[in-house]
């Protein structure tokens, strides 16, 4: 199963005081937690945007990958998507817990 832990925030180190919440979350064997940057979902291709739909759908595709597959995998994908020219910063961090 694909979900969602949270909601989109605020850059980190960008304000001097932004609100965060606490967010207590049992992990698995086999789970994989994904962080990105807006440069991932928004990614375009003339009007369309990547989106966190796509997104999903690769980590659901991608769940065998270890961690560093699946971060190139999502990298790899968004700059594609965009025919190689990222327009925004890409960046990701995969954590996943070992089966």
């Amino acid at each position: 199963m694909v979900g969602e832990i949270g909601r989109p925030g605020s850059v980190l180190g960008l304000l001097p005081k932004i609100r965060l919440t606490d967010v207590d979350v049992d992990l698995a064997p086999g789970d994989v937690v994904l962080f990105y940057t807006d440069g991932v979902v928004e990614a375009r291709r003339g009007e369309d945007l990547y989106g966190e739909d796509r997104l999903r759908r690769l980590l659901g595709a991608s769940r065998a990958m270890d961690a560093a597959g699946i971060a190139e995998a999502v990298v790899d994908e968004a700059v594609a998507f965009q025919s190689g020219l990222p327009r925004d910063d890409i960046a990701v961090l995969v954590l996943k817990i070992p089966a």
